[in-house]
């Protein structure tokens, strides 16, 4: 009876010192499961055709619709082509500016009346896109699309852009 009681008590202290050293990085593999990535792009995509404004000296604007609460909008890609310039193409220091209200957010290049670029701009919520070119062509027709992600911000996970 004492060596059946000695055989248990030796098989839970050995169980008991198994667990000490096992049981964290098992609780740390199932806690890693939990947690999510709201920073994933692939998360909520997001692509916007802007609709275009062209003025009397044929500068534009389009404007996309404001970014939703809690979130943040990155773009990573801008496509565009602006037909019909009376003067023929733009010169390659003709630009697609991008702004949230007053604040310049970024620029795309435009190249013989085409954009087409990777890059990384960023609108908080409630702002609202808008890209500007002021180019003195008299456009007939232009469209730009807006290509990237928005990131969930409902939990405080954003920091604010520095304007």
């Amino acid at each position: 009876m004492k060596n059946k009681l000695l055989t248990l008590a030796g098989a839970l202290a050995l169980l008991a010192l198994l667990g000490h050293f096992y049981a964290k990085p098992l609780l740390a593999q199932v806690r890693a499961a939990l947690i999510s990535n709201i920073d994933e792009p692939g998360r909520i995509p997001y692509t916007a055709a802007l609709p275009i404004s062209i003025n009397a000296g044929g500068n534009f604007a389009a404007t996309a619709p404001a970014v939703p609460q809690n979130k943040r909008l990155v773009i990573t890609f801008v496509s565009g082509d602006f037909g019909g310039a009376s003067s023929g193409n733009l010169t390659p220091l003709n630009d697609l500016l991008f702004y949230a209200g007053s604040t310049l957010r970024g620029v795309a290049l435009i190249h013989e009346n085409q954009v087409s670029q990777s890059t990384q701009i960023y609108f908080n919520a409630g702002e609202i896109p808008v890209a500007v070119s002021l180019a003195s062509n008299n456009f007939t027709g232009a469209h730009v699309v807006l290509s990237g992600y928005l990131l969930d911000c409902s939990a405080a996970a954003c920091a604010p852009l520095a304007p």
